[in-house]
């Protein structure tokens, strides 16, 4: 008797119960490299995802409630976190799965409960979108950070076949342990084109020198400090054809987006800031095109130094210099790939001098902009990380 094809076996690619596979580019961009190398997928997803569906490209979508997830007391305690893993475990071992592939630590219950119950048939990929111990510690305090770090350890350790990383320090951080681990970059898709300036990015920015920062406002992103560098190049030294496109929404605290907005104004910039609100993905890149540089301020957290942002990838598929915090990840492309400027995130007039810098050097902007052009189209594009993402599976199929 023949074996079942590899094309036949089946993907289940869990996203956490707060999580929306529809808005989540990464965890596409993976289901879509899977169907392309014949896998079947199905992507777990939490039930409010259902209001984003749309067209999955071979992808089957099952949308899972969590236990209690609408009682506050769950949420609290982050419960609803950690219940919504055993019907998504649940469902997999009855449709049979092949490979789960967890997208991050809250996830990676729902595998080793599969794990037990399919008694290690199952193979398990943990995909640690970043440094996930990190994370929980500087939002929730160094003891659940230390907890979570232990559990990681624990279920890597014990159950996981192979870890995938979105960068060189997290993949390095699980290698020290004996663990397989391969680093999968967050990088897009080329442009097919070049993209047209939206009506709302022409109608208020014509003829300015365009500065963009996607992504959510939050604390640890610079926001602050980027506004006193635009108090400083606009009030002090006079550079007023300058607009910031702040593409994104304030989550989860809405009240920081006000704030940021105060703060703007009580600065006298709201002619130069353009907040854009959330929009598709698509249309982010469009404006990203039309842009002149983009931003990238995250702050000195443990976790930040460490990570790689979706957003440098982005910026170089879009073919536009960044000015980014000079951590070791991005350091390390930018200095090589020569496609933007480094600067310490928490000196406003560092940042005011690099914005200057571009704009007053055409030429050098243009030049650093075509280095992002080529390094995404030669090493940082999504065909060349697919080919990565099959390499793996196929070693652990």
């Amino acid at each position: 008797m023949k074996t079942r094809p590899l094309e036949a076996k089946r993907v289940a690619l869990i996203l956490g119960a707060r999580h929306n596979f529809w808005l989540d580019q990464r965890v596409q961009r993976t289901a879509r490299a899977l169907v392309s190398g014949g896998y079947r997928v199905i992507a777990y997803t939490p039930m409010e995802s259902r209001d984003n569906e749309h067209q999955g490209e071979g992808v089957t979508a099952k949308y899972i409630a969590a236990p209690g997830g609408s009682n506050r007391l769950f949420k609290k305690f982050l419960l609803d976190y950690l219940l919504y893993n055993i019907p998504a475990a649940l469902d997999m071992r009855r449709n049979k799965v092949d490979i789960c592939h967890c997208n991050d630590f809250d996830t990676l219950p729902c595998g080793v409960l599969l794990k037990l119950i399919s008694l290690n048939r199952v193979k398990l990929i943990y995909d640690s979108h970043e440094d996930y111990p990190l994370f929980v510690e500087e939002g929730y305090g160094k003891l659940l950070g230390k907890l979570i770090g232990f559990a990681e350890a624990v279920f890597t350790g014990c159950f996981v076949d192979q870890v995938i990383s979105v960068n060189e320090a997290i993949k390095t951080k699980f290698e020290k342990r004996g663990i397989r681990s391969e680093s999968i970059f967050n990088c897009q898709e080329l442009l097919e084109d070049a993209a047209v300036c939206t009506d709302r990015i022409n109608a208020d920015t014509d003829g300015d020198f365009r500065v963009a920062y996607q992504g959510n406002i939050t604390p640890i992103r610079g926001y602050e400090q980027l506004i006193e560098a635009a108090d400083i190049l606009v009030n002090k030294r006079g550079i007023e054809k300058l607009r910031f496109i702040i593409i994104g929404k304030s989550v989860p605290d809405v009240s920081y987006g006000e704030y940021i907005k105060k703060l703007v104004a009580k600065s006298g910039l709201e002619r130069q800031f353009l907040f854009t609100g959330f929009v598709s993905y698509t249309e982010m890149m469009r404006m990203l095109k039309c842009s002149d540089a983009g931003l990238i301020l995250f702050q000195p957290t443990p976790n930040n130094r460490g990570g790689l942002p979706n957003k440098l990838f982005e910026n170089l598929a879009a073919g536009i210099p960044t000015i980014a915090s000079n951590f070791p990840e991005m350091a390390r492309i930018i200095s090589e790939e020569k496609c933007g400027m480094l600067v310490d995130p928490t000196k406003p007039e560092e940042i005011a001098d690099a914005i200057e810098y571009l704009y007053r050097h055409e030429n050098i902007k243009l030049e650093m902009a075509r280095n992002a052009l080529r390094a995404a189209q030669d090493k940082y594009n999504f065909t060349r990380q697919a080919e990565k993402l099959l390499k793996v599976y196929e070693e652990i199929s």
